[in-house]
């Protein structure tokens, strides 16, 4: 977790240090963002195999290279 965690005597649970910034509230979203765009590549891809029709697969394919593009934007590679 970025920032750690707030390990002080009066904190019990082990809170992260930055639970309360909109920057980690952000991180976490892209991150999930970007995991779920990646899932659903894998799941495209594996249909893509299934289907005869090669316009259907390729169809499949592109629109599988465009979610792994955004999972690779959401995640933070555009840096």
């Amino acid at each position: 977790m970025p920032g750690g965690y707030d390990s002080s005597p009066d904190n019990l649970v082990g809170v992260a240090t930055l639970a309360k910034k909109a920057a980690l509230k952000v991180f976490v979203l892209t991150d999930t963002l970007a995991m779920c765009f990646s899932i659903l590549s894998l799941f495209l891809i594996l249909r893509a195999m299934r289907f005869d029709q090669q316009d259907v697969s390729i169809s499949l394919a592109n629109t599988s290279t465009i979610l792994v593009r955004l999972a690779f934007y959401a995640f933070g590679g555009f840096y």
